[in-house]
């Protein structure tokens, strides 16, 4: 998260970290579950913004691949 949030005050510096970050929840808003109340809604698309943000496991299989050829190199050619 901090690393999403500095990348887009790289790109767009003239908005603060608060625009950039709501900008972010927004886009999270569709994922809230239907019995999250209204009052809630926003909050909680905050904090899913922060625990699993959009991405976050495509990124990760990335990652993880990434590691298993790496080692899978290595182990080969020892």
């Amino acid at each position: 998260m901090p690393h999403n949030l500095a990348t887009m005050k790289l790109m767009d510096p003239s908005k603060s970290y608060w625009a950039h970050f709501s900008n972010f929840a927004k886009r999270s808003e569709p994922r809230v579950p239907a019995f999250v109340p209204q009052g809630l809604r926003g909050a909680f698309s905050g904090l899913l913004s922060i625990i699993a943000p959009v991405g976050v496991h495509i990124r990760t299989t990335q990652i993880v691949g990434s590691f298993v050829l790496l080692n899978g190199l290595i182990a080969g050619l020892s």
